[in-house]
C-alpha cells in the first residue's frame, strides 16, 4: 500500500464498537491504535497476531493511517457515531444510542478490590509466574499485552 492507509466506515465502526466492549473510551489516538491492530490481525492472522500482542506489536507492522481521513470518516458517520471535540485537537467517537460505560485512566478513586492488587502482586513479585515476563511501554500496549497473556488476577 502507498500513502497513509484510509479506513472505511464499516473499519471505524468495528474498531469503536470493539473498545466499547473493552471500556475504552474512544479518543482518537486510541482509536488509531484499535485500527492498527485490526490491519495487522487481519494481514498476519489471528494466531500470530496473539503472538504479537504479547510482546508488543512492533510499529513496524501497524500500517500508517490518514489521521485527517479518519476523523473526517467518523464526523460523516452522524447516524452511527458522534465526535465529541475534547482538549486541543483530541476527540472521543461515541456510538449513537449507545451509553458510554468507560474506566477512567485518570481517575484518582480506586475501583478495584484489594484482592486484585495482592494477586497482582504475588504474579509479578519475586516467585510469581510474571517475574521476569517483559511488558511493552506504554499503558494501552501493557494492557494489550497483559490481557493476551490472561493472567489468572484478569
Amino acid at each position: 500500500r502507498t500513502g497513509p492507509w484510509r479506513v472505511t466506515a464499516a473499519e471505524v465502526l468495528e474498531a469503536v464498537t470493539s473498545l466499547y466492549v473493552d471500556e475504552l473510551q474512544p479518543y482518537g489516538r486510541i482509536l488509531l491504535k484499535r485500527l492498527g491492530e485490526h490491519a495487522v490481525a487481519k494481514r498476519v492472522g489471528q494466531e500470530a497476531f496473539a503472538e504479537l500482542r504479547l510482546r508488543g506489536l512492533p510499529l513496524s507492522s501497524v500500517p500508517q493511517i490518514d489521521k485527517q481521513h479518519l476523523r473526517r470518516v467518523c464526523e460523516r458517520q452522524n447516524r452511527t457515531l458522534r465526535v465529541v471535540p475534547e482538549v486541543g485537537s483530541e476527540y472521543t467517537v461515541l456510538l449513537v444510542g449507545r451509553h458510554p460505560n468507560f474506566v477512567d485512566a485518570s481517575s484518582p478513586r480506586d475501583a478495584y478490590p484489594e484482592e486484585l492488587w495482592a494477586a497482582m502482586r504475588a504474579h509479578f513479585g519475586p516467585g510469581g509466574a510474571g517475574e521476569d515476563a517483559p511488558l511493552p511501554g506504554g499503558r494501552y500496549a501493557c494492557a494489550v499485552a497483559l490481557q493476551a497473556r490472561g493472567p489468572p488476577f484478569l
